[in-house]
């Protein structure tokens, strides 16, 4: 009977945690490290191989050294491709095994079944746990934490009945969790606690005995320290822990473990990043010290009558340390990510307490049932709507923006959504707040560069590149970035003078050699903007840009049929993005295919409404192509009219659209004024060349006619 009553508890932990994170199984990933984990890493991407493999191991990607979690990143990728949904489902199946494995194990050392359930159903339910599960790029919490279960299921078989054979897999479990995440460092301590409570084995070894036993797992954890040192300090990850003093560092590592401990008791304003927060008021630290100082002084005081509030209580401080920021990694001040196994402490303690305290009411079953259920059920509810905050870039940071305030972070990557969906007006708000709260962070003003750059705004996007390079001179492909718009301007020579800085600082970024190689491609150095795209792709093959730029180039060279092969293949590989159906439109236009062009050009505008090249080519294919089927004078002076205003009429190329729509609807008086702002916007700018293709059309609005494009070539 008991057997088949710990299963069905067992199967509803599962099937609520399924049912809080059902959500996640719809939603795609996020621009936050899920782009470097997974849709973005070819070494990933690409599935389970022994190349993968090697770098697993070898390398110390994402300034952390967890083969383990690379490879489950493959294997999902291997069996599902790039289906975020089903990535998301494999995280909420590991959680859900996670919380029944808990249960069996804590039921197994204590024999006590509800104080177990308990533990497991608020393990499974716990708002702060939501960003490990619903987070794909923290794979790595669920992943080790598995192996942290197993490895405790071992240590319990081994306590049952001692032997080398017993002994082997609580070492190779431990070294698997490792190699998934380095948080289980303190995984042997806190075998030593539970020698003492459930286990009983202080009484029968002794203290000295037991440690001297657990000396090959101390060992393991200490190599797993060295490694992520190294790989921390390889990856740059400790650049601003070593900025922020001693002092602050422990004010905020004891603030931090109190918060924790309020946010577990009243889980509000929870978000996926909170700001680092320097020189608090000394009452902060002082009172979170004195709160942990009260509560370590009880657990101590009633370790032989409640031992299991001890054991908790040094679960949860001895598991949180490592991450509790006096080591500082990255820029967070604290992050919820981090209570997913420390929380575990808390839970034990709780539950044993209430479970201690009822035990002797006759009716304690009525009381506290109820309560625990009520508790149970208010977790899910507050994690299914934490859930709802991870669909999508826009939901995670706006609601981040909300829950912690002077959020430079969330700003960003709230910019980098909305970019990501053309709306760049927004998103370049974002970005200038970010740089209000962060004005020393390049990243930031490399951002704004680039969306000033797609609104039409040369001159402030070279500002904004010049800057960011200032506080950041290796910044590779930001030099890349400003010989783009260099170029774009009509400033060649400034745009060539730039090349050797970009590639001396990132010789074998994709990214960067694709840029070169578009940049390379509009001042005619056809060649060499090939070499660059060929060397992009040998290092990405699925690299969107790069097909585009040799699309490009192939079609500078009159091979318009080549380059709608390359362009269809970047649509492909990022149907999402309104560029490359923008392009595809241009050489489809150019081999004749003017219905197909049309129909891809629109496709680009809805992806990206403020498209302004997008833009600006549709209404000059409707206000100028020979064959009049395809002509609509008012859709082109719409178009173009928006494509001016987006650019704040400072754009050449937006200003002759526009006389060439007015032309095309008789509006020849505002069509002449159109190509003369066009004209002298030109000449203002050193684009001679420029200027003078539009005073020729210019001529032809003056005589009283509109201008006609030449026909597609053969």
């Amino acid at each position: 009977m008991g057997t088949w009553r710990d299963a069905g508890i067992g199967l509803a932990i599962a099937m609520a945690a399924a049912a809080v994170y059902w959500p996640v199984g719809e939603y795609g990933f996020v621009n936050f490290d899920d782009s470097s984990y997974i849709y973005q890493n070819p070494n990933v991407r690409g599935g389970l191989s022994w190349e993968g493999a090697a770098w697993a191991f070898a390398g110390a990607g994402e300034s952390n050294w967890h083969p383990l979690t690379w490879l489950s990143h493959m294997l999902d990728c291997q069996l599902f491709g790039l289906d975020a949904g089903r990535h998301h489902a494999v995280g909420v199946l590991l959680h859900a095994i996670d919380a029944v494995l808990l249960f069996a194990v804590l039921l197994r050392m204590t024999a006590a079944r509800w104080p177990s359930a308990i533990v497991a159903g608020l393990f499974a339910l716990h708002p702060l746990h939501v960003e490990s599960v619903a987070w794909v790029s923290e794979r790595k919490d669920v992943l080790s934490t598995l192996f942290w279960i197993l490895t405790m299921w071992a240590h319990v078989r081994y306590a049952e009945r001692p032997s080398i054979s017993r002994y082997v897999p609580v070492f190779l479990f431990l070294g698997l969790g490792l190699a998934a995440k380095p948080m289980l460092v303190t995984l042997p301590l806190v075998l030593l606690l539970l020698d003492y409570w459930p286990l009983g084995r202080f009484r029968r070894a002794g203290i000295k005995f037991l440690a001297a036993e657990k000396i090959p797992l101390f060992v393991l954890s200490a190599a797993s320290c060295a490694v992520t040192w190294w790989a921390q300090q390889a990856g740059g990850a400790m650049e601003f822990g070593r900025a922020v003093p001693p002092a602050d560092r422990i004010s905020n590592a004891v603030v931090s473990y109190a918060a924790y401990l309020g946010k577990t008791v009243w889980p509000a304003d929870l978000s996926a990043f909170y700001p680092y927060i320097t020189g608090r008021p000394l009452w902060q630290p002082l009172a979170a010290a004195a709160l942990l100082a009260a509560v370590t002084a009880l657990a101590v005081w009633q370790l032989r009558r409640r031992p299991y509030l001890a054991v908790g209580w040094f679960w949860y401080l001895g598991t949180l340390a490592p991450v509790i920021g006096i080591v500082q990694v990255g820029k967070q001040g604290m992050a919820d990510r981090y209570t997913y196994v420390p929380l575990i402490g808390i839970f034990i303690a709780a539950a044993w307490l209430a479970a201690d305290l009822t035990a002797r009411w006759r009716d304690w079953g009525k009381v506290l049932a109820p309560a625990v259920v009520g508790v149970l059920v208010a977790c899910g509810i507050a994690a299914r709507q934490q859930v709802q905050y991870w669909e999508n870039g826009e939901t995670l940071f706006g609601h981040a923006i909300e829950a912690a305030p002077d959020n430079s972070l969330a700003h960003c990557n709230l910019g980098v959504y909305l970019a990501s969906v053309g709306r760049y007006s927004e998103a370049l708000a974002h970005f200038r707040e970010a740089a209000c709260l962060d004005p020393c962070e390049a990243t930031l003003h490399s951002n704004i560069g680039m969306m000033l750059g797609l609104l039409g705004r040369t001159d402030e996007q070279i500002a904004e590149y010049r800057e960011a390079i200032r506080l950041k001179p290796e910044f590779g492909v930001v030099h890349a970035n400003l010989v783009v718009a260099l170029a774009k301007q009509g400033r060649s020579a400034a745009a060539v003078a730039c090349v050797p800085d970009a590639l001396r600082y990132a010789p074998d970024d994709p990214e960067l050699l694709t840029s070169l190689a578009g940049v390379l491609c509009g001042l005619g150095r056809l060649e060499e903007g090939a070499e660059f795209c060929r060397k992009a792709l040998r290092i990405d093959p699925d690299m969107p840009g790069a097909h585009t730029n040799w699309g490009n180039i192939l079609l500078a060279q009159g091979n318009a049929a080549e380059a709608i092969v390359h362009f269809r293949e970047a649509v492909r590989l990022r149907p999402a993005a309104a560029l490359g159906h923008s392009n595809l439109a241009a050489a489809l236009l150019r081999k004749g295919a003017v219905a197909e062009a049309i129909a891809e050009q629109q496709e680009a505008l809805r992806l990206v409404p403020d498209l302004v090249d997008g833009l600006q080519r549709l209404a000059r294919l409707r206000a100028t192509w020979p064959d009049a089927r395809f002509r609509n004078g008012d859709e082109a002076v719409s178009l173009a009219e928006r494509a001016c205003a987006i650019t704040a009429r400072r754009d050449p190329a937006c200003l002759d659209a526009l006389a060439a729509a007015y032309a095309e609807a008789g509006r020849l008086a505002e069509a002449a004024a159109a190509a003369r702002e066009a004209v002298a916007l030109a000449r203002e700018q050193g684009r001679s060349d420029v200027a003078d293709d539009i005073g020729a059309r210019l001529k032809c609005y003056e005589s009283g006619r509109p201008w006609r494009s030449a026909p597609p070539g053969p």
